[in-house]
């Protein structure tokens, strides 16, 4: 299946300038495009595609999400943690550090969020703060492409839409969102 990409003047058209004056809303600067695969979504923000190390993302693009199972949030989280032990991924000091995302390997750390938009905010705090202290350089969310409930649970909203919504409306005016940000979204199936 081709992959959709948005051509340079769609990515220069979601590009806004911060030199708004202080009775304008911000917003955010640099959000590309979605990339729809077979079975997710990626979207990128503050330039994570061309800033990611590429031995990192080809190893997320190599895991075959269409073979991870969306019956239940238990069972897609441990085969997704599975896939990332796999290749290497770590979650080492995340049972001493709240602050620390689900996983890490080199400079970048991953977070599984498949619950509340409310957590995935906290997700941005979390790896806004870490890069603030120079303790990592990307990160990674893998969530949902939409806020149906795939399990039929209330509240269950964590998707690129809300990260979107998040990042968008909330972020610009709250949080100096400046790390490279990759968002991987499960499509039903």
């Amino acid at each position: 299946m081709p992959i959709e990409r948005p051509s340079e003047e769609e990515l220069k058209a979601l590009l806004v300038s911060e030199d708004l004056p202080p009775s304008e809303p911000r917003r955010n600067q640099n959000i590309s495009g979605s990339i729809r695969h077979q079975c997710y979504v990626e979207k990128f923000y503050n330039a994570a595609e061309s800033l990611l190390p590429s031995e990192i993302a080809e190893e997320i693009r190599g895991i075959d999400f269409c073979t991870i199972s969306v019956a239940s949030r238990e069972q897609t989280n441990s085969q997704i943690r599975a896939k990332l032990y796999a290749l290497g991924w770590s979650t080492e000091g995340r049972r001493d550090d709240r602050s620390r995302a689900d996983f890490r390997k080199n400079d970048t750390e991953l977070e599984v969020q498949l619950r509340q938009k409310t957590n995935v905010l906290h997700d941005i705090i979390k790896f806004q703060k870490a890069f603030n202290n120079e303790r990592l350089s990307y990160a990674i969310m893998i969530l949902f492409d939409t806020s149906v409930p795939i399990w039929g649970e209330n509240g269950q909203d964590a998707s690129i839409q809300s990260l979107d919504g998040l990042i968008s409306e909330f972020v610009p005016n709250e949080i100096n969102l400046k790390i490279p940000l990759w968002a991987i979204g499960l499509l039903p199936h």
